[in-house]
């Protein structure tokens, strides 16, 4: 039974997850896209189950979150208008408390299941993650925790900056890296992450395409 063994496997990979990630509240009553998740676990097994048991919630003081589910369509065009070399192949689910974002690649695959795509608004790097929606879950975020999240660098945000950023919230540069800020926490403060990613895709599309060296004295943002 199709049915049944997709279930027994969201359960099976929900337990895992759960070993290494607390939930930090009750996550947002949104209702279910029933249409959506059916068509999307045919090639995610475990995404039904996960979103109707985390869409919404933070995990970790808010290392890592899963969009509510009402919008994941809309943080997937905010994706698609950065990287547009992607566009019309994601599908956003989640982020992390530096602002990049989790998506599904549809064109890109281990048998019938979609692999990962990371999206840094920071670095502007497209990253394709070689593991499907249950490896990512199941491996990368639990035997690879702190080369995923950066885990380290989290909690030290949180000893000598704090507090964590909340769900709508990420730490992001003060000066672009991409304008020649520096990766430091000196650098680095809490902002809203749909405001960061708009700031971010406005200084890609006016810097993308100059020759290296450039020198940057201006770049307008609305």
């Amino acid at each position: 039974n199709v049915r049944s063994s997709s279930s027994s496997t969201g359960r099976r990979l929900m337990r895992k997850f759960e070993e290494v990630y607390a939930c930090d509240d009750a996550g947002l009553a949104t209702p279910p896209e029933t249409a959506l998740l059916e068509k999307v676990e045919l090639h995610a097994t475990g995404i039904k189950s996960f979103f109707h048991k985390y869409s919404g919630m933070t995990f970790n003081k808010g290392i890592f979150r899963v969009f509510p589910l009402d919008q994941v369509k809309k943080w997937t065009l905010i994706a698609e208008e950065m990287f547009p070399e992607v566009k019309g192949k994601l599908l956003v689910f989640a982020s992390d408390w530096r602002g990049q974002v989790y998506a599904l690649n549809t064109g890109r695959k281990d048998g019938d299941q979609f692999q990962i795509q990371l999206l840094d608004p920071a670095t502007n790097e497209n990253l394709n993650v070689p593991a499907t929606f249950e490896g990512f879950l199941d491996v990368e975020l639990v035997d690879y925790a702190n080369e995923s999240l950066q885990v380290e660098l989290f909690e030290d945000w949180i000893a000598n900056h704090g507090p964590a950023p909340a769900a709508k919230e990420c730490v992001a540069y003060i000066k672009p890296l991409r304008l020649g800020g520096i990766d430091d926490p000196s650098n680095q403060e809490i902002t809203d992450m749909e405001v960061y990613w708009s700031f971010s895709t406005q200084i890609r599309q006016q810097i993308d395409g100059l020759p290296e060296g450039t020198r940057i004295d201006r770049v307008d943002l609305a």
